[in-house]
């Protein structure tokens, strides 16, 4: 019984995998991998030199890393607990030229090669993963480039965020899975589960994306007769080194601010912002504690990339049909398990109505169409229509692309990226700083002994970075930041005190000491206000000699 399980399952494999030895090794991949480097680094300065784009979480991301080199109180703790920190980890080397370029950080430059490298490893690993389907080399060459074009990939890439970082580690841990299922490589499968902790690395949705994946990659082995004991075996190896860093984390996170889960409901956690309605309402009041319109809200964003849609539907009707598929249970569950998530913290009121949390539908959706390709031109490798199925499968996929540039037009779909795209192909000028932001800067420049305290959520990661001499500000990070803000007197100068609205409510400022925006602390003197500030108003109070 054994033995004809066995036999039926490598006539299986060998009759999947005989049309792809032409194109096994696409050579190509490295040439692909580059030209990616060079475009997204490319697009990045243009956008960040040329137009004065920023991206606020990837500034901060950066500053993260300066704030462990050349803060106040430097150390590697400064590096946050609410984001997991391998961006800004990847960042510190350039982030340490700072004193030679400050545009590094105050610009946020030295995020953006971390993101192109990213997203040059995401079309390399793309490349090769194509020719695994037997996808000829022309046909790769386009796809790869419709991948790296995207407008939302190539914004990411370009930008210093995490977003294609998250997508580059689908993609390899598709491609290991895929090897591994291909010729039962453990090398394969202990980088498809090292890609996942460097998923967790940059975002949590790789958490849920490996579980499922795992979960997809059991149901293919049981379908095609593997015993019970491998599927066991191979599940753990995939998800003990996700489960091994995220309990590092775990641990880091109850070490240093004595919480475990600080990053989930710390101060300035997710959870924390929005409970206070710190993002926009308008998905929050709708969808909220309603499992359908939750569900309704988050299928909607496959318009992001619409192929995905078409593609589930054939792949279902494949998988009926064959009754068994190696890959397309893995596909399923990468797509399911990062929508999971999103649905829960929608659910729960817990997600910003942004485009960039549904991003993984591009390479998932991108995969999954090359995957059906592949199988359609094995099916009619004998009929002369080989090379239609590609055609059809790239077609798809380029459509995808300009589909995405149009569904971001739309309000809903493209918060906040739709607009930053526009000008980005009308060569618009994008200026960050407001009238407020420039008079803080020129303020704090113009008092190089002033010494202030300010919130590293707020003020803290936007003006720092900014000023001559970061060192003028006492931040979050700081060792003795509560000590001093609980003690201020003889300790520091001033304090810059947002207005409590909103978000502004977690500060440790507005919380302690309520009434002092408002003038109601009798030992804070009123300095300067400045109106705008990212968003926020502030106001400078001195420090008193009768403060505590």
């Amino acid at each position: 019984m054994a033995i004809t399980v066995r036999r039926r399952l490598a006539d299986y494999v060998a009759s999947a995998e005989a049309p792809q030895v032409t194109h096994r090794e696409a050579p190509e991949a490295r040439w692909i991998g580059l030209g990616a480097l060079v475009l997204s680094i490319s697009a990045g300065a243009y956008l960040t030199l040329g137009l004065h784009y920023m991206s606020y979480d990837a500034v901060a991301r950066v500053a993260h890393a300066f704030f462990v080199l050349w803060s106040r109180d430097p150390h590697l703790g400064a590096i946050g607990f609410v984001w997991t920190p391998l961006s800004s980890i990847l960042a510190l080397p350039l982030v340490a030229l700072y004193p030679l370029w400050p545009a590094l950080v105050r610009d946020g430059l030295a995020g953006i090669p971390v993101s192109a490298l990213f997203l040059a490893a995401g079309a390399y690993y793309l490349s090769r993963l194509l020719a695994r389907f037997g996808m000829p080399l022309g046909w790769r060459v386009i796809i790869t480039s419709a991948y790296a074009l995207n407008p939302l990939i190539l914004l990411y890439g370009a930008n210093g965020m995490t977003d294609v970082m998250m997508s580059t580690c689908v993609i390899a841990t598709y491609f290991n899975i895929y090897e591994f299922l291909r010729r039962d490589s453990l090398r394969a499968l202990m980088a498809a589960a090292l890609w996942l902790v460097v998923g967790l690395g940059v975002r949590y949705e790789a958490l849920p994306f490996g579980i499922m994946v795992t979960l997809g990659l059991a149901i293919s082995q049981a379908m095609t007769g593997v015993p019970w004991v491998k599927i066991r075996g191979t599940a753990i190896l995939l998800l003990s080194p996700l489960a091994a860093s995220g309990a590092l984390w775990l641990y880091f996170n109850w070490l240093i601010m004595k919480n475990p889960l600080y990053f989930l409901d710390g101060t300035y956690s997710n959870i924390a912002l929005t409970s206070l309605s710190a993002y926009e309402e308008r998905i929050r009041l709708h969808e909220m504690h309603h499992i359908l319109r939750s569900l309704w809200y988050v299928t909607r964003f496959t318009l992001l990339y619409w192929p995905i849609d078409v593609a589930i539907l054939v792949g279902i009707a494949l998988l009926v049909w064959r009754r068994s598929d190696r890959f397309l249970p893995v596909l399923f569950g990468g797509i399911i398990g990062p929508l999971l998530l999103d649905l829960d913290l929608l659910y729960k009121g817990n997600l910003a109505p942004w485009d960039r949390y549904f991003i993984y539908y591009i390479p998932s959706g991108l995969v999954l169409v090359s995957y059906l390709g592949g199988c359609a031109a094995r099916h009619w490798v004998r009929d002369g229509r080989y090379h239609l199925s590609w055609l059809v499968a790239t077609l798809f996929v380029v459509a995808g692309s300009v589909g995405t540039y149009f569904a971001l037009q739309s309000p809903k779909l493209g918060n906040p990226d739709g607009q930053a795209i526009r000008s980005a192909i009308h060569a618009q000028q994008m200026n960050p700083f407001t009238p407020g932001n420039l008079a803080l800067i020129r303020y704090v420049n113009a008092h190089p002994h002033m010494l202030i305290l300010a919130d590293d959520f707020t003020t803290g990661v936007p003006v720092v970075i900014q000023v001559n001499n970061p060192q003028q500000f006492i931040i979050t990070s700081d060792y003795d930041y509560k000590s001093i803000l609980l003690n201020p007197r003889g300790r520091v100068s001033a304090f810059l005190v947002p207005q409590p609205v909103n978000a502004n409510n977690l500060v440790d400022i507005d919380r302690d000491y309520p009434g002092m925006w408002y003038g109601k602390v009798p030992w804070a003197h009123f300095i300067a206000q400045f109106n705008d500030v990212w968003g926020t108003t502030y106001r400078l109070y001195a420090i008193g000699p009768t403060a505590p």
